[in-house]
């Protein structure tokens, strides 16, 4: 009875591993499913929102995908503010478009907040499969104390205001528009799309 015992808990816990590794891994591809400029209620883990506060004024925000980030701290600071530059930069964009769209000449950000969340896992890992014999039975998961892992996601929100004629550093829709899609062309291309 013991050998049984031993034999089922060697099957059910790579099952049970590689039943969560297919649950992160479909995560992943439901989320390349999507490109960076778009609605947060179409990709749910990433992307824009828009509400209307009430005139011609809006509030726009961007949350960015999350991603890996250094274990050094000077390093994920600067990734850290690229990451919050770039909710920056797609929160404008999408300001743009809406000017654009109803023939706002500019916009002005009336206000904004930018933040970063940065989580660092340091609690170790279990990695399935580490020591399987040679015939595939007996796989099992192996223990790392020291792993430790770390990312991050920045998120944008801007007050916008809407105006019919052009005002001292405003934003013009069109030529905020361009420059943001040149600056990323890849943004509205899916990642398991893109070349």
């Amino acid at each position: 009875m013991r050998q049984g015992a031993r034999i089922a808990r060697q099957v059910v816990l790579p099952s049970i591993a590689v039943s969560i590794a297919c649950v992160f891994l479909a995560a992943c591809s439901y989320s390349d499913r999507f490109p960076e400029l778009v609605a947060l209620d179409e990709a749910h883990l990433f992307g824009y929102s828009e509400r209307a506060l009430g005139g011609d004024r809006f509030e726009v925000s961007y949350l960015t995908r999350e991603q890996d980030a250094s274990l050094d701290d000077d390093k994920r600071d600067a990734e850290a503010g690229r990451a919050k530059a770039k909710a920056r930069d797609f929160a404008l964009w999408r300001a743009a478009m809406p000017a654009a769209h109803h023939g706002f000449s500019a916009f002005s950000v009336l206000d904004s907040r930018y933040d970063v969340d940065v989580t660092i896992d340091d609690e170790g890992a279990y990695f399935v499969g580490a020591a399987c014999s040679s015939y595939g039975f007996g796989c099992g998961s192996a223990y790392d104390p020291d792993f430790r892992e770390a990312w991050l996601q920045a998120r944008a929100v801007i007050n916008v205001q809407m105006n019919n004629a052009p005002v001292q550093g405003a934003y013009m829709p069109d030529a905020t528009a361009r420059r943001l899609g040149a600056q990323y062309p890849d943004a509205r291309i899916p990642p398991n799309q893109a070349n």
